[in-house]
């Protein structure tokens, strides 16, 4: 049974990762799920973001808006030999650096800092809050080291799932956000 879920889960992000690759379309939310953001970065400090890749949907908007209410910025930074992520502090034009699987991330001399709420990317989600990552399992080992933490997961519409098939580590999102949609799980 396990190898079977094993083996949807791996199905799943292949067919996931090709769609978003030939996805060029500009990540934009609607008004409404701007203000949606907007109350809930406002009730938090410190927001957690991430750099895009691979068509990744940008949280740059909600990034913005959480500077603009005066929010510190968080990116992750990638260890790969304990595969765990820690956030530090990003200013507006703070370095980054290319690190673990190219992807951007502050220099090592960044602030360390405790995000109270995760804007997690994903390559699929389901109306309960369960998504799948990119199969490492970073973000579902930082949402459980942050278990008083926040997580609004950031996709593309067409990244909805009817079932996200599971795992005992996996995280539930506390919200969904896509260009029209504020799902809370």
């Amino acid at each position: 049974m396990a190898m079977v879920k094993q083996d949807a889960r791996a199905r799943l992000r292949a067919e996931m990762r090709a769609q978003r690759a030939t996805n060029n379309g500009i990540f934009s939310f609607q008004k409404k799920i701007l203000d949606s953001l907007s109350k809930i970065i406002s009730q938090h400090m410190i927001i957690a973001s991430y750099v895009p890749i691979c068509g990744e949907a940008d949280p740059a908007q909600a990034v913005a808006l959480a500077r603009a209410l005066g929010k510190a910025i968080a990116l992750p930074r990638t260890d790969p030999a304990t595969k765990t992520i820690h956030f530090h502090h990003h200013a507006v034009a703070g370095a980054l650096e290319s690190g673990a699987y190219g992807i951007s991330q502050p220099l090592p001399s960044a602030q360390r800092t405790t995000p109270d709420l995760l804007l997690v990317p994903l390559l699929a989600f389901d109306r309960r809050g369960n998504r799948l990552g990119q199969g490492g399992g970073y973000y579902d080992r930082a949402l459980a080291a942050l278990p008083d933490a926040v997580s609004v997961g950031i996709g593309w519409d067409w990244q909805e799932i009817t079932d996200v098939p599971v795992e005992p580590w996996d995280r539930r999102l506390d919200f969904i956000a896509t260009p029209t949609q504020w799902l809370t799980a």
